[in-house]
């Protein structure tokens, strides 16, 4: 079994967050605590977030954000790459170190986001290992885009040529 395992340096990290609806102008960096993984959890130090058409709707609608069970203060972006830096109990597929990317609804411009093991991009969070050649800023970019191109080719199901 592995044990937990931490960077433990930092107590407090920046996150992007807003308390009203609106445009850009509610979003504001605040310093919060530094998560810490807890069983089924890895922790992840972001490197780079992708920003979507979805994450503008929740933050300027609440009827849109509620839809997704978000409620005020809440987190802004779900698209995320980095580092696994801490690895919570009963975790067997992640490591620290390993290079992930995925999404986690309305939290991922943060220094550091906490993901299920097991989880979706809606309930905890998703991870997936960033391929040998993909840079960061690419990886942040495909969690949400990537599913909107696999639904829509499972719907439109192109067959050769």
């Amino acid at each position: 079994m592995k044990e937990p395992n931490a960077t433990a340096s930092a107590t407090t990290g920046r996150a992007v967050q807003f308390e009203s609806f609106g445009g850009p102008e509610t979003l504001r960096v605040r310093e919060v605590p530094v998560p810490q993984a807890g069983p089924g959890q890895i922790r992840v130090r972001v490197a780079a977030a992708g920003l979507n058409p979805m994450d503008w709707f929740m933050t300027s609608d609440a009827e849109t954000a509620a839809r997704f069970g978000l409620s005020l203060p809440c987190g802004f972006g779900t698209d995320y790459a980095g580092i696994v830096d801490q690895v919570g109990e009963g975790v067997r597929e992640f490591a620290a170190g390993d290079r992930v990317f995925g999404g986690a609804m309305s939290r991922a411009v943060a220094d550091y986001v906490l993901i299920e093991d097991a989880g979706t991009i809606a309930a905890g969070g998703e991870a997936h290992r960033t391929p040998d050649g993909v840079d960061d800023r690419t990886a942040a970019a495909l969690a949400i885009a990537g599913c909107t191109a696999a639904a829509a080719l499972a719907v439109i199901n192109p067959g050769p040529g």
